[in-house]
């Protein structure tokens, strides 16, 4: 059973290329320029899809490195942790230079203007957050067949807890029917009931095989 329930309007199989393409065309409403300038003016018109798109976009760019940066977002949770919020930010700010939909910045951002009592820069970077967990949403209903288009695992770890609410039980990894790697991950809503909701990051990995043959 699809966990969530949403038109799909997107297939990673036949799509994701295509988008890829449209997306470094001047003349196509998807170029990845206007859509930027769009998406850091909080432009409350842009589609899910046109956020999607512009998600896509960044797995070609050359800052693009989902587990190279494992390590920054840590040091942003810690610095949190210690209620170092000025610090956090900054930090968050390094990383949103180059990474500008690293989620777990977009989120820990917020989260420190907030408790600053900032809150219309808490708005601003939540709004950001939020938008990016709806293009994840419109992207697939988490069947295997129609995984949701995540950036990386812990962007999917992040969908979880902070847009379904939900524990995770479990994480795994294998491949949809056509080859393209998924993560596999068992979730729980707090009481008894589990389900299996599937990520898709072939993306991700070809960017992870790249980094490795480079440093060879």
């Amino acid at each position: 059973m699809p966990f969530i329930s949403t038109a799909q309007t997107f297939n990673y199989k036949t799509d994701f290329d295509s988008i890829l393409l449209r997306t470094n065309e001047k003349d196509d409403p998807l170029f990845h320029q206007k859509l930027e300038f769009r998406f850091n003016e909080n432009d409350t018109n842009l589609s899910d899809f046109e956020i999607l798109a512009l998600l896509i976009n960044y797995t070609s760019n050359s800052n693009y490195a989902p587990y190279e940066i494992l390590d920054d977002e840590e040091k942003i949770k810690e610095k949190i942790d210690l209620f170092q919020f000025e610090e956090a930010i900054n930090l968050c700010d390094s990383l949103l230079r180059l990474h500008p939909y690293n989620q777990m910045a977009l989120f820990q951002k917020s989260f420190a203007f907030l408790k600053l009592n900032q809150l219309d820069s808490a708005e601003f970077y939540s709004f950001k957050f939020n938008r990016i967990m709806d293009a994840m949403a419109a992207s697939g209903n988490g069947s295997v067949e129609n995984a949701i288009f995540s950036l990386g695992t812990k962007d999917a770890e992040n969908f979880i807890y902070e847009r379904l609410t939900r524990e995770i039980m479990e994480i795994g990894s294998g491949l949809d029917s056509n080859g393209n790697f998924i993560d596999i991950i068992q979730i729980t809503d707090h009481q008894k009931d589990t389900s299996i909701i599937h990520f898709q990051i072939q993306h991700a990995i070809n960017q992870l095989y790249k980094a490795d043959s480079t440093n060879k």
